[in-house]
Parts: C-alpha cells; structure tokens; sequence
C-alpha cells in the first residue's frame, strides 16, 4: 500500500473529516428542530432571554414571560453562554431555532478542530486525526445531540477542547475570555473540566495558565457568584431534579456501545511504556473513574445527596470520555507495535460506533413550529421548577389576564410604561387599597410610590409582589434592578476584563518587543 505524504495525509483528513461530520450532524441540516427532551425548551429559554435583554436588563437574570408570565429567576443560576450567542445570532437576523442549531454545529466543529489541534501538538496528523473520529462519532455525543438535546453540554465541550489546544499551543493571551465563557457554558461539565484542567496542567507543568485561569474566574464572576450564593433563595436543595437510579439503564447501554473503547483503554494501562506516561496515567484513571461513575456499579455512591444534586445523571460523566478517549486513542495508534492489534482496534471501535448512528440517525425527527411557538411559550423550561423562589408555594397554573390590580380595594388603573422587567402605572385609589403585581417576588425587585421606595410584600401563597396603596392618586413604579450584591459582582467581572486587557498588552508588547543588535565584538 503506497504510504500518505504530508499533504495526502492532510487532504485524507480534510475529506474524512467532512464526512463525518455531516453524517453526525445530518439532521440539524434540514429543516425543523430534532424532537429531544430539552431542545424546545431550550429554544424557548432563549427567545425569554433576548426578550429580557431587549428589554434592557443586562445581565439578564429574571426573565419575566416564564412561569406562566410570573416569571422567574432561571437567568441566574443556569448556564447562559448559550443565551448570549444565540440572541446575537438572532439579532442579525437568524431565527431561534436555527440560533440554536447553529450552536450546535459551531461547538461541534469548533471542539472537532480545536481536538485535532490540540492531539497535534502530541501525535501525527493522522493518529490525530482518527482520535477526534471517536469524539465526533461517540455514541454519548450522538444521544445528547438527538435524544437529551443538551445544548450547554455540547457548547462546554467544544469551549474545552479549545481551551486545551490554546494551552498547548502556547496561545494564553486569550485563554482568560475562553475560560470564563467555559463558566457560564454548563453549571456541572464546567465543574468536571476545570477540575480536569487544573490537574492537566499540573502534570504538563503549564504554570503560565494560572494568571488566565484567576482572570477567567473573574470575568465570569457575574455568573458564578450570584449562582452560588444565592441558592438560599430558591428550592434547588429541597427539590429532587432526578433520580440518578431511573438512569442507570441509559448509561448501561451507553456504556455498551463504549465497550470496545473501554477495552482498549485497560489494555493501554497494561503497557509498559514510558512515552507521555504521566499524561497515559492520568486519561486513563479519569476515564476508568467516569465509566464506573456512570455505570450501576457505582450505586452505593449516588445516595450521597450532594453528587445527585451536583450531576444529577450518571451518564453525564460520559461526557469526561470526550476528552480522555481521543488523546488515548491517538496514543494506541502511535505507540502499538503490533499491527494487527492496532489496525484491529481500530476498525473495532470505529465500526461499532458507526453502527450506533446508523442505528439511531433514521429515529432522528424534525419537527418545524412557527416562531411564535416559541417566542410566546411561558413555561418553565427546567425539569423540577428548582430555580423558583422558595416562598412561592404554589406555582401559578395560568396566566392572569392583569399584570397589576386590585388585590383589595377599588379603583382605576392607568399603564404607562410596560415590560416583563418594569410597571409604570397611574393609579387612582378609591379607598386605602392594596395592589398586586402578578409576578413572583425575587431581591431585586422594588417599588416606588410617588418617587419613593415603598415596601413590597410578597409572603402570600403565589410568592407575587403586593404594594399597599392610600386613597388617592398616585404614580406606582415597579422595576427589577441589581441588587448591591450583584452589581458589585458585575464590577468584578468588569475588573477582570479591565486587567485581562492590560494582561493581552503586556503579552503582546513582550512578544513584539525589540531586542537591540549585540555589538560585535572588536577584533
């Protein structure tokens, strides 16, 4: 068989590489969404979000037209990377659903080239090459693709694939920006690679990341911060999401599908081989500690509250295989001396895996709604309602034809100014009377009477937002703002883009700094 030159080589990876991905990205091509289980919603989320920030809340945190129009703070505790690229994507003209898809495809792509990249910097092309093949074609990719539709979990992905080839290409003057959008890309696989990161770079001695890894904490301090304090304020801890146990038949069948990788990477820790043996050490423990994590075997340690809590799912440690299994699998391809083993695993696992998709891409439904399906949809959009505020006590089962009225007492009421983030009304009060603001109460929220603050109360059953009002006319101002909390984490996050610019100056005035000429010496 005649060997592949450089550019053979590169124009067989060209090629492959195109065609795979179209076979796992076929279905996001044609028109419609694919039916999963959180694609809609997250579709809807966004059109919540961009209607929150066309509003003018920056950072959006409570969006309004959720919960059934009460509105609710889901903005401030889960995820938003997504939000924020998909309402550019739509302000310049895209619609929400193929915001998302083009998401989906950009973090697919980006993490496919950034993984080749980043293999590169370790193995030949074309070993590179067939390690991001079992990114791309995994079987736990194809099902949060098309069955779980987890758009965070895909966009995390593709964001840390980028951020291990910015670091070993020694590319670290934007790392800051690509850390702390890692943050606000998914809660848990953000905690599960930055974990991943830290230990990496221990073993690579990649000391130089520290400064942007601080600065890329900074930066996404307006996310992370408020996300995590403010957790006392919702039923996140009393509130069950899933039940990590009813999941375990998913990650058993995954897991299945995996057995040929699995397989492989146990016959890589029998090698006694020094190459890169830290860094083989290190992917194969991480991802022998994922399988079992995922799989029943596991059990015993689901029942600790804070692991269910904190991952929810067991498959979900799948997603440590995107990264583990391609440098891996590169490396047995590099340092196998026997071929037949070689050549015999390798078709092994890559036609399991492409049996996988063939068995599962005909299942894959479109399914195409108007925009409005989803730019006027007010559901939730989690699972368990967990983000809501914990003194709502009943979550409203429709949508109150009223933003504002009379809980008690008469009158008339004029609307000024209306959004889901502000209520500026004249009232004319017949009597001392007592007005309802048909929207869950949340610490920003606040209510002005006559140009002064006025106390809001909001221990009632529907946890909504009641002002008492004395007879007479008056101007009632209700609007949500940050709280002194919140805007002095967004002045941290300002603070870390300010010293992430002087960081990028001074790495680039070091890197264009002129040497002068040496002297020569006298004869």
């Amino acid at each position: 068989m005649k060997k592949l030159g450089i550019a053979g080589v590169n124009k067989w990876v060209i090629g492959l590489f195109i065609i795979f991905f179209l076979i796992i990205l076929f279905p996001l091509f044609r028109s419609g969404m694919p039916v999963t289980d959180d694609g809609d919603w997250m579709i809807i989320r966004l059109s919540a979000f961009y209607q929150t920030l066309a509003e003018g809340q920056f950072p959006p945190r409570f969006l309004g037209r959720l919960n059934q129009s009460f509105g609710y703070p889901v903005a401030n505790f889960l995820y938003p990377g997504f939000l924020y690229i998909g309402s550019i994507l739509h302000k310049i003209g895209l619609s929400f659903v193929d915001s998302v898809k083009t998401i989906m495809i950009s973090s697919i792509l980006i993490g496919g080239v950034s993984a080749f990249l980043w293999l590169k910097t370790f193995f030949r092309t074309k070993e590179s090459f067939l390690g991001v093949c079992i990114f791309i074609l995994s079987p736990y990719l194809f099902y949060d693709l098309y069955t779980r539709g987890s758009v965070g979990e895909i966009v995390a992905t593709g964001t840390f694939f980028l951020i291990l080839f910015l670091t070993e290409g020694g590319y670290r003057i934007v790392l800051p920006p690509v850390i702390a959008f890692l943050i606000i890309s998914h809660n848990t696989y953000a905690l599960f690679y930055l974990c991943f990161y830290v230990v990496y770079c221990i073993i690579r001695k990649q000391w130089k990341v520290c400064i942007p890894l601080l600065l890329g904490f900074l930066m996404a301090s307006f996310f992370w911060l408020p996300a995590l304090i403010e957790r006392s304020f919702v039923i996140f801890h009393a509130v069950s999401v899933s039940n990590p146990f009813h999941y375990f038949t998913i990650s058993n069948t995954l897991l299945l599908w995996g057995l040929p990788a699995l397989l492989m990477v146990i016959y890589i820790a029998t090698k006694n081989d020094k190459s890169f043996y830290k860094e083989r050490c290190f992917f194969v423990i991480v991802f022998l500690l994922a399988s079992f994590f995922a799989s029943s075997f596991s059990s015993l340690f689901w029942n600790i509250p804070i692991l269910g809590k904190l991952v929810q799912f067991p498959y979900r440690f799948l997603g440590v295989w995107f990264i583990s299994l391609p440098w891996l699998f590169a490396w047995f391809l590099t340092y196998e001396k026997n071929k037949q083993k070689k050549y015999a695993g390798v078709l092994f696992i890559l036609v399991v895996f492409l049996i996988y998709i063939g068995i599962r891409l005909p299942n894959v439904v479109n399914v195409t709604h108007p925009e409005g399906y989803y730019s006027t949809n007010e559901g939730t959009t989690t699972v368990g309602d967990e983000y809501m505020p914990k003194w709502v006590f009943k979550k409203p089962e429709k949508r109150e034809s009223e933003r504002l009225m009379f809980f008690s007492g008469t009158g008339k009421i004029n609307i000024e100014k209306f959004s889901t983030q502000t209520i500026d009304a004249h009232i004319v009060a017949k009597e001392d009377s007592i007005m309802q603001v048909n929207t869950v109460f949340y610490p920003g929220w606040g209510a002005m009477l006559d140009g002064k603050p006025i106390e809001i109360e909001y221990k009632n059953q529907l946890g909504v937002m009641r002002i008492f009002v004395p007879k007479g006319e008056h101007q009632l101002l209700v609007q949500f703002r940050e709280t002194v909390f919140r805007f002095m984490t967004d002045i941290i996050s300002f603070v870390g883009i300010v010293l992430f610019g002087i960081y990028a100056l001074w790495n680039m005035m070091h890197s264009f700094k002129i040497k002068k000429p040496k002297k020569n010496k006298k004869l």
